[in-house]
């Protein structure tokens, strides 16, 4: 991995516990999610982003319905070297044609 960060965070997960993880909110109340499962489905998140080339950092806008999805997109794009940029929700931006009007203000911004 590229980013020491990253790597320290995923090298501690793998050491945790068996019974050691997080809790993230949902529309039922709250999901306890085990470390070790949290940072296996970053990697696999990860593993479907390019990876970002050293002269020009890949940024990921990331929209997701719930905390627990933001975040594994999150640790996933940092894993790969890419920017993460966590955008509210569908829902929270007053609906889909709201989200597409800010991620093409980001993307003109930055793209």
């Amino acid at each position: 991995m590229r980013n020491l960060f990253i790597s320290r965070v995923y090298a501690r997960a793998s050491h945790a516990p068996a019974g050691a993880g997080a809790y993230f909110f949902c529309y039922t109340g709250y999901d306890f999610v085990p470390y070790k499962e949290f940072f296996a489905a970053s990697r696999t998140w990860a593993e479907c982003l390019p990876s970002a080339p050293i002269a020009r950092r890949l940024i990921v806008l990331i929209v997701a319905q719930n905390p627990y999805a933001a975040l594994i997109a999150f640790f996933g794009a940092l894993s790969r070297g890419a920017i993460p940029v966590i955008l509210p929700g569908v829902k929270a931006l007053g609906g889909i044609d709201a989200v597409l009007t800010t991620v093409r203000h980001w993307v003109g911004e930055f793209g």
